[in-house]
């Protein structure tokens, strides 16, 4: 759990069983302070063959916490954060592939400044807080398509250890969202 103080005061830690049980077996540690806690990775993927650097993301970690990924052939692979300096509750993992890997670059917020990227490919990207009271990030990527061709259009994010709860949206060229389904009442219906 992490827990972001308020304001200034005096607050408790409620530590119990879910189920209300409790035996000598029922042990626990609890830890509370400023830990420097890993939770993730960026980039989340990084390219076959070939050794990497992947920031460390979480809570209370200095600017430039990175780790080392050995190079790898393609496949999920475990990342080793030094034990010493951070805390980690369980590895974070990296994808390791052959197609292109590419990071996203801002500005890319508005349909004119979107970024584009030639399919097959991963895309790392981060969302990041906004600058202005009332304004979001947004990322967006222009691709090629066919008629008739079947595209996967995926997130991975919690999986990979983000708290980010990604929405996905096709747009076409004009930005406007490519309408997927269609409804139509047909019976006799207050809404339409």
């Amino acid at each position: 759990m992490v827990f972001v103080d308020q304001k200034d005061g005096t607050y408790a830690v409620r530590v119990n069983d879910q189920s209300m049980a409790g035996s000598p077996q029922h042990f626990y540690r609890l830890s509370v302070g400023t830990f420097p806690l890993v939770t993730g990775v960026f980039p989340p993927t990084i390219g076959a063959g070939r050794e990497a650097a992947v920031a460390l993301t979480g809570f209370n970690l200095p600017a430039a916490a990175v780790a080392k990924v050995p190079a790898s052939p393609t496949g999920v692979v475990a990342v080793a954060v030094d034990a010493e300096r951070f805390r980690v509750v369980r590895p974070p993992m990296v994808r390791v592939a052959a197609e292109p890997t590419v990071v996203e670059v801002e500005p890319n917020d508005a349909p004119a400044k979107a970024q584009v990227v030639a399919i097959p490919a991963y895309v790392e990207g981060r969302i990041f807080a906004a600058a202005a009271p009332g304004a979001i990030d947004v990322d967006l990527f222009r691709f090629e398509a066919r008629r008739g061709r079947t595209l996967v259009v995926e997130t991975e994010a919690e999986r990979r250890g983000s708290p980010v709860d990604t929405k996905i949206e096709i747009l076409a060229a004009d930005g406007k969202p490519v309408p997927r389904l269609l409804l139509q009442a047909v019976r006799d219906s207050y809404i339409t």
